[in-house]
């Protein structure tokens, strides 16, 4: 058989490894430009977005295609393979340029117009295939950069004898939290009308913690701008030099955890209502760009409890209290004392509760109650996912899947395609909200080539069942013998 009808024949049976071990075996010179096609497919489909070599794969199958531009000038599948490439690597202005070319000689095709579309999208909202630890290298160094220029602002001045300049520091409006909730309800808004509602109780969840950490953050601020009246020295001027560089630096560090965390769920609303769904990449860009926040509240404190103990260095009058009696327990207990907030004996960066007062009971009862509920709530929620039981009910002509909480409804008269697999296509599927082990994935997936479908399949088992309608597309197997059998023959009568 000739070679690449031996690798079409592969391509068609998801053997991409054998393609590349035999076209990898015949040494480059001697390859032709079909062959060295064909070798630039296989490594393009193997490359996948969750694993270190995914770059490394595509970054091949360009090297492969590219010395041989002229020679597949108007040639279809040698523009789409090299649109694919570049999308992936997550350059989409490069592979739009190849996948219009491919359209011009294959016109109305519907994979090339879909990754048109993508591109365009990723163009103007970009996704992340890239490996995520080169992402996170990339942001470590524009995190560096802005990181030098906040020292740089608020740390210019490093003389100890010029203190007075720091008299005159003003205290940074908490007013400016309103904006970053203003402009999280703003976001919701637009995926309340049109998001997909598979995600409705996660992205609630996210709502709820992004709004949560702005009202929290506009709190505290608030509070250090009032409350930040500590008496280091004899010298009042020393005093509120301190005190107004504190409230500075912190101010900086609430601003910065509350704008960068609007951030995080501003980027996943708007995503997730204009694509329709919430894969894997985003979760990773929402996490760093938490992460990010964390450092940037992190990073002014830091800076500002040295510049604090630079400025008390110079402190020739210290005032020393002696408050040992108020934590013999452990903690801090003083009826005298009207705070409730405190600040930590033993660090002066940390606070701590008077629990001499009644709402410092209060506050932790109502913690220590969210955070219970939030374990019991977790447990509920994976509870259906210990132990998965899949029901698959055919009623006038309704077919219902259900699994692990999640469910899926078909009008048989809808059903477009239906066939019988041996195993799952090959199609490197996204987890946007469901449940994957080494025993079973269930839930919400999204295929590269597929798109959006449900899959409710027990690793092991086989066949599997393909439903297609006009908008919907599951995957289905069954534990049971024959089952899966029974049902295919019931829908194809």
């Amino acid at each position: 058989m000739d070679i690449l009808k031996q690798c079409q024949k592969w391509h068609e049976e998801s053997k991409q490894h054998k393609i590349i071990d035999a076209l990898e075996a015949i040494p480059a010179e001697e390859r032709t430009p079909e062959m060295d096609s064909e070798l630039a497919r296989a490594y393009n489909n193997l490359a996948d977005p969750h694993k270190p070599t995914c770059k490394e794969m595509l970054k091949k199958a360009l090297a492969l295609l590219k010395p041989h531009e002229e020679y597949f000038e108007d040639d279809y599948y040698w523009n789409f393979r090299m649109g694919y490439s570049y999308f992936y690597l997550d350059q989409e202005g490069r592979a739009l340029r190849y996948f219009e070319k491919a359209l011009e000689v294959r016109p109305g095709d519907d994979d090339t117009k879909e990754f048109i579309d993508r591109c365009k999208q990723g163009i103007s909202l970009p996704q992340f295939w890239e490996c995520f630890r080169d992402r996170t290298e990339n942001w470590w160094e524009t995190f560096a950069e802005m990181e030098a220029e906040l020292r740089q602002m608020m740390d210019d001045d490093k003389d100890h004898t010029r203190v007075s300049a720091e008299a005159g520091a003003t205290t940074v409006s908490y007013k400016w939290h309103a904006l970053f909730l203003i402009t999280e309800l703003a976001a919701y808004i637009p995926y309340f009308m049109l998001g997909d509602t598979h995600y409705n109780i996660l992205m609630i969840s996210l709502f709820l913690c992004s709004v949560l950490i702005s009202t929290l953050s506009l709190v505290f601020h608030a509070f250090i701008n009032k409350s930040e009246r500590h008496v280091y020295s004899m010298d009042s001027k020393l005093n509120l030099i301190v005190n107004n560089t504190m409230k500075k630096y912190k101010s900086i560090a609430m601003l910065l955890l509350s704008g960068l965390n609007a951030v995080a769920w501003i980027y996943v609303a708007l995503y997730t209502s204009i694509t329709g769904i919430l894969p894997a990449s985003s979760y990773y860009v929402y996490i760093f760009i938490q992460l990010i926040a964390v450092l940037g509240f992190i990073v002014p404190i830091y800076m500002g409890l040295n510049r604090k103990k630079e400025l008390l260095s110079a402190n020739t009058s210290p005032i020393d209290v002696d408050d040992d009696e108020y934590w013999k327990t452990g903690y801090y207990y003083n009826p005298d004392d009207k705070h409730i907030l405190i600040e930590n004996r033993m660090q002066s960066g940390n606070y701590t509760f008077n629990y001499a007062k009644k709402g410092a009971w209060i506050f932790t009862g109502i913690t220590c109650a969210i955070t219970a509920g939030c374990i019991i709530l977790v447990f509920v929620c994976m509870l259906p996912l210990i132990n998965i039981q899949e029901k698959i009910t055919l009623t006038n002509n309704n077919l219902t899947i259900s699994a692990g909480g999640y469910t899926s409804e078909i009008d048989v008269n809808d059903i477009t395609e239906l066939k019988l697999l041996d195993e799952l296509p090959y199609d490197s599927f996204l987890r946007t909200n469901g449940a994957s082990t080494d025993s079973y994935d269930i839930g919400r997936y999204e295929g590269r080539t597929l798109g959006k479908c449900s899959l409710y399949v027990f690793d092991g088992y086989s066949p599997i069942l393909m439903i297609k309608s006009d908008d919907t597309l599951v995957f289905v197997n069954s534990k049971e013998d024959g089952e899966i059998e029974g049902l295919y023959e019931e829908l194809s009568q």
